[in-house]
Order: C-alpha cells, then structure tokens, then sequence
C-alpha cells in the first residue's frame, strides 16, 4: 500500500534530492514533455558540435586577465591555456564548470569547507547555550528582548571571521597576482586611492557630529558585507557545480541577510533615539523579536543549505572529480 504524500512533501523547496541533484529525476523528457531520447538527442549533438567548433574559433577581445596569474589574455584562442602559467582561458573567461575537476582540486575544496563548518558549528552551540540560559531568566518582555537582541547582536559580529576566512580559502576564483595585475596601474590605483579618500574622509566627518550612529551603521556593515559576500560566493560554487537551485537557496539566503542587517540599523537607531513612549513601546519590542526570529529561522536554514553544499563536495571528492 502506498504512503500518502503531504502537501508539504509535494512542494517542499528545501527537497534534499532536488537540491543534490539526484540522477534518478532524469526520465527522457523535458520540462514540456519532449522526447530526448531520440532523434532530438542527434540533434543537440550537432548543436554542441556547432557550439564547440565556434568557440574553437573565437578569441579573447578586450583586456581579460587570467584568473591564476593575471596575464593579460587579449588576442588568445578560447581552447588554448594561459601562455604564462597554462590555466584553462575558459575559466577566465566565463569561469568552468567543476563536474569534472582534478581529484586535487575536490580534496582541496572540501578540505576548505571543513575550516568553514566546524567553528561554524562550535558558533552556533555557544550561541545557542547562551540565548538558552538568557531566556531562562526572564524578568520582562521589554528587558529581555532587548537583551536577547544585545546577546544575538554581539554573536553576529563573530560571524564575520568565519565567512572572510570562507571567502579567502572555499569561494575565491581569483589570486592575489590577479588583482595587483588588474589594480596595480597608475591611473587604477590613484582612482582606488580616491575613491578611499573620500570614504574615509565621509566617515570621519560624520563621526564628529553623529559619532554613535555612524559607529552603529559600521558594526552592521561589518556584519553584513562578509556575510553576504561569502554566501554569493557560495552560489556560484554551487553554479559551477550544475547545482542550480541550490545556488539559487543561497544567492536568497545573502539576501535575507542583507534585509536583517537593514532591520537591525533600526532596532538600533530606535534604542539610540531612546523612543521610550508607550505608543512605540510596542512596535519597538515587536519589531525586535521579529528580528531576533527572523534571524534564527535564516541561521538555521542557511546551516541547512551549507550541510548541501558540503555533502555536494564531499562526492565530488571521493569521485576523485
């Protein structure tokens, strides 16, 4: 007798097959219910041919630099290696799918989502035991909120190591010789050099007449920006991985992060202006177990899709790529 089905089960998006990608989905159709298993197959073989023996033909136009080190690639065929230090142009180009990458380059990046999930791991019980044991002394509903959201807030500002130490050693396609080849010209690096002047000088500015605010909004740019930078990278791995949705899961897992750094600014902006009238008590203290919620429910949901990604890894490995 067959099990029935929830509607949950029907329509779950966090499905653990669909994002892994199992083969077993594949049933000779397409999405419109083409056969693809007869001639159309003969076909797209053409096409690919066709696809391929363009590409074996073009060349790189335009300044492009070689994602390992930095050469310039103007002029080159697409199917050649970087005359300098023999990288797929193609990568550089519009970055390789990594079904098929060296074993080497499998163990490596696991390996690199191991020093990304453990002090993840470690993060999130401390963080956990603390909010537990602040819960436990509730004394009221205003006080402990805003001590939940202080606790929370200070834990969050931990999370940016982890995801800057992820950026560097799991998502980054690019060396360090790329980018002093691509900002070490003069007229790059005065305009960098303007650009920073002017950001710093901005900062400075309004620190001296609203000092507290500005060191506020530089605490969730801290927060926010590794953060979201690491889960993007994390998106395009999974991309170049032919995990699509996946990648798709966390690009909106970055997004979220964004729209609750924004909404913790104005707990905070709230809390500074001390709005302490019974009319915006309310919404004040609704709005910050909103956050605090929201943040749990992103946390727990973005751990669930790096456990993905790392199992993706993890077969990718031990099929040696």
């Amino acid at each position: 007798m067959s099990q029935a089905k929830s509607p949950w089960d029907e329509a779950n998006p966090f499905d653990e097959n669909e994002l892994l990608g199992s083969s077993d989905s594949f049933d000779g159709l397409s999405d419109d219910g083409a056969d693809l298993t007869g001639s159309s197959v003969g076909d797209a073989s053409v096409a690919g041919t066709d696809e391929a023996a363009e590409e074996s033909e073009a060349t790189v136009t335009g300044r492009v630099l070689c994602v390992n080190c930095g050469h310039n690639l103007d002029g080159q065929p697409m199917i050649e290696q970087c005359p300098n230090c023999g990288h797929a142009i193609t990568d550089s180009v519009h970055g390789d799918a990594l079904l098929d990458t060296a074993s080497e380059n499998a163990q490596r990046l696991f390996e690199a989502s191991n020093l990304v999930w453990y002090p993840t791991v470690l993060l999130t019980i401390l963080g956990a035991a603390a909010m537990t044991f602040q819960l436990i002394q509730v004394r009221n509903v205003i006080e402990d909120a805003q001590m939940v959201f202080d606790l929370g807030f200070f834990i969050a500002m931990v999370t940016p190591a982890i995801s800057i130490l992820g950026i560097f050693v799991l998502t980054r396609r690019r060396t360090v010789a790329y980018y002093y080849a691509r900002y070490s010209e003069p007229a790059t690096a005065m305009r960098l050099a303007a650009y920073a002047l002017i950001i710093v000088a901005t900062i400075c500015v309004g620190a001296m007449y609203l000092g507290r605010i500005i060191g506020e909004m530089l605490l969730v740019a801290w927060f926010a920006i590794p953060n979201v930078m690491f889960l993007d990278g994390m998106g395009k791995l999974m991309k170049r991985l032919a995990r699509k949705k996946l990648a798709k899961y966390l690009h909106m897992c970055g997004f979220w992060a964004a729209v609750l750094s924004a909404a913790a600014l104005v707990v905070m902006m709230l809390r500074r202006f001390g709005l302490q009238d019974v009319e915006v008590t309310a919404p004040r203290i609704a709005l910050i177990w909103l956050t605090i919620i929201s943040a749990l429910i992103l946390w727990g949901v973005t751990l669930r899709q790096f456990v993905l990604a790392r199992r993706i890894l993890r077969s990718l490995k031990r099929t040696g790529g």
